[in-house]
């Protein structure tokens, strides 16, 4: 029998980019409402589950934290497969960590599903006196790559739960899509490119803090 129950859709959610761009900050903010400066970095690959209510079903988050650095990218590669969204995250402060989005984005497209929801992430947000990387040229790289882009900040919670419930919001309503019989999935409007989930700020990409 399927893991996947009546009323419930599981999905497979990774999370990329540089090491210290606070990939598992956003997590825990997620997950746990919370926020810890002194996290160290992640080694291999973190998980956590969190499941919402949306579109009158369960959405059983998997969420995976991968670790940034070159040493770990054998391991993380390995993530992408059967993923169905995959957030790719940089750090507004850290024009490295943007500029080597392209590789980041690569490896999606060599190791990852061909229809993964892809969401460009700039984090760190609240730090906005040290920004090097402006708004407009993030949305310029996002809409070149035809990635949704939204920007964040662990810290204060900025966007972060809009962020997370959006993607869930799209994967059910892709997965119901799916679930529908041929003939009538051909009427249905095409939910890739939709924009309305998203409120102003966005554009159309196992620790806890008392732990540590």
């Amino acid at each position: 029998m399927s893991s996947q129950t009546l009323g419930e859709y599981i999905f497979k959610v990774i999370i990329v980019g540089d090491s210290s761009v606070g990939k598992t900050s956003m997590l825990l903010r997620y997950t746990d409402d919370c926020f810890n400066e002194s996290f160290i970095t992640t080694i291999g690959v973190d998980f956590r589950i969190k499941s919402i209510e949306v579109s009158g079903v369960t959405a059983k988050m998997h969420l995976w934290d991968t670790a940034g650095q070159d040493r770990f990218r054998n391991i993380t590669s390995s993530f992408y497969r059967g993923a169905d969204c995959v957030l790719l995250v940089y750090d507004v402060t850290d024009m490295h960590s943007f500029t080597n989005l392209n590789t980041w984005l690569n490896d999606v497209q060599r190791y990852g599903t061909e229809h993964s929801l892809v969401l460009l992430v700039g984090n760190k947000l609240d730090m906005a006196g040290r920004r090097v990387v402006s708004e407009a040229e993030a949305r310029q790289f996002a809409e070149s790559a035809g990635l949704r882009y939204v920007e964040t900040s662990a810290k204060d919670a900025t966007n972060i739960h809009d962020a997370f419930t959006s993607v869930a919001l799209e994967l059910v309503e892709r997965r119901k899509q799916d679930l529908r019989p041929q003939a009538a999935r051909d009427f249905n409007v095409d939910l890739t490119n939709t924009r309305e989930n998203f409120r102003e700020g966005f554009c159309f990409g196992a620790r806890t803090c008392s732990s540590i």
